[in-house]
């Protein structure tokens, strides 16, 4: 049984994998509900990201506990029926449930529609990421642009993540180094201003500027 179980678990894993490469490369369609500023915060992000969208101010989600933004993935393949995932924020649904007063997010995929919407199409393997990285982001200016830099590297097969709660830079390093990444690419006023990031190698702490068009390629020597 427990073969069975990591099977599934496994292949479910690929299976997500799946959704993100080849529903994002094949002009996935963004359905955003406009309620409130972040929705703007939302589309602007997604531009960023050159990920299209259409915004709905009548999209529905079965649910009634979202608040703000909800969304859903759809496949170009799939016909009337193609919602593939659909989520959004529920900022109230912890308290509610007994819990602290936290913000949430999240989705579902329909492994069903994922499978109909995949078939016939040629999707590689997944491939063991090149290096794990860590975006350190030192002035709120920089955010936006570590971010388009983060899916960038992603999706060149790197393994990278980000702080997302605003944190110190000794902070980051922390969680950093906890994580045991390779490199760490610090971005502040100065790097903005010349179009670049601080490239640290982790295991031997040299440290070098590199301009943000060559990450790739200077990670990958």
């Amino acid at each position: 049984m427990d073969d069975v179980l990591n099977g599934i678990i496994g292949r479910a894993n690929i299976i997500c994998w799946y959704l993100f490469f080849f529903f994002f490369k094949q002009k996935t369609a963004y359905e955003i509900y406009q309620c409130d500023w972040s929705s703007d915060v939302c589309s602007s992000d997604l531009e960023a990201l050159a990920i299209p969208f259409s915004v709905k101010p009548f999209l529905v989600r079965g649910l009634d506990y979202y608040t703000s933004i909800v969304f859903e993935v759809s496949g170009p393949s799939l016909g009337a029926q193609d919602t593939v995932a659909g989520g959004g924020r529920y900022d109230t649904l912890i308290e509610e449930l007994g819990g602290p007063d936290l913000g949430a997010s999240g989705f579902s995929i329909g492994l069903e529609r994922l499978l109909l919407g995949l078939a016939g199409s040629e999707i590689p393997d997944p491939i063991p990421p090149l290096g794990s990285l860590y975006l350190v982001t030192v002035s709120p200016e920089a955010f936006r642009s570590n971010f388009v830099l983060l899916s960038t590297l992603r999706r060149e097969g790197f393994s990278a993540i980000m702080d997302y709660q605003g944190r110190s830079m000794k902070a980051q390093m922390r969680e950093a180094n906890r994580r045991g990444v390779d490199y760490v690419l610090i971005r502040g006023e100065d790097e903005m201003a010349n179009g670049g990031v601080k490239l640290k190698n982790m295991k031997n702490g040299e440290e070098r500027f590199v301009l943000e068009e060559e990450v790739s390629e200077k990670l990958k020597d």
